[in-house]
């Protein structure tokens, strides 16, 4: 969607270059590598300190509510009824049992392994090779995961849950054994919400920290370099020279925190605005590498 505005991302980077070397030149050598180290300092202080800022707020502020939200509508049996339900779903014409399900989470042996044994078992036939199946079960787990989550949670939060249970569906087992317990729902929410949820509202928090702190940052670099160079310097043809090359790392900087920004629209928007997604992106030449660096925050 609004792939074909691709250009428009290289072209803003290419202008922000331009504009930050002409004003760079203009201020001259002392102020344009003054403006580039305080502007350095403020995009490192935001990326150092917004992920710890991240980490406390979560912890301290959100991570007890999505447990609670979690658990509230967990009732016991819920992942398991879930998974006979995907299973009855599947294309092997099964009729799983939720006792043997059960069974399976209460047993010390690979849940996987297991899984798979049984809906062999179920009709007597191999239903698939073991990992065309275990592909399709992990999608399985991450539907039931991401239905838990989305029920009060955001949507978006919900979609990336499940590209987080794909890549480590390890947990699943120990959910759905917490899951058959009865008063156990607060544990098993823990669970989901330390493993599936909390990568997300993290990256989240941090990206608008960042922000902040990279404004704050920003505004007392600005006073500082104003306080120190507040006369009008005699600009040679040197010195426009040495700012204009200032300029161009002053120009990264500024891309990089419009990166951020964009990251941060893309993920609100569940990668689905026009303009503001993944695809789009991709087709960019130039600035897709530096979306790339900040996409790993």
């Amino acid at each position: 969607m609004g792939e074909q505005f691709w250009w428009i991302y290289d072209a803003a980077a290419a202008a922000i270059v331009l504009i930050c070397i002409f004003v760079m030149s203009k201020k001259g050598a002392i102020k344009g590598m003054m403006s580039l180290v305080c502007a350095g300092v403020a995009l490192m202080i935001a990326f150092t300190a917004s992920s710890a800022i991240a980490n406390n707020l979560y912890e301290s502020s959100i991570r007890a509510g999505n447990i609670k939200t979690i658990s509230k509508d967990l009732e016991p049996g819920t992942v398991t009824k879930k998974l006979v339900e995907y299973l009855d779903g599947m294309d092997y014409n099964l009729k799983a049992s939720g006792k043997k399900i059960d069974e399976m989470f209460a047993s010390d042996k690979d849940f996987d392994q297991e899984l798979y044994k049984y809906v062999n078992n179920i009709n007597a036939k191999k239903v698939a090779e073991e990992s065309e199946f275990l592909e399709k079960a992990h999608e399985g787990y991450a539907q039931i995961i991401s239905s838990i989550i989305g029920r009060e949670l955001s949507p978006y939060a919900a979609k990336e849950s499940k590209q987080l249970v794909m890549n480590n569906p390890s947990y699943f087992k120990e959910i759905g054994s917490l899951n058959t317990e009865e008063g156990s729902q607060r544990e098993a929410a823990a669970l989901i919400a330390d493993n599936y949820l909390a990568p997300t509202y993290h990256r989240l928090i941090r990206y608008i920290s960042f922000m902040a702190l990279f404004i704050f940052a920003g505004l007392l670099s600005f006073l500082i370099v104003k306080a120190f160079t507040g006369k009008e310097e005699r600009v040679g043809a040197v010195s426009h020279i040495i700012g204009g090359l200032s300029g161009i790392g002053f120009a990264v900087v500024v891309l990089v925190v419009i990166a951020v920004m964009i990251r941060l629209y893309i993920l609100l928007g569940s990668n689905e605005m026009m303009i503001f997604n993944k695809d789009t992106l991709e087709k960019t030449y130039v600035f897709k590498h530096i979306y790339n660096i900040v996409a790993d925050m």
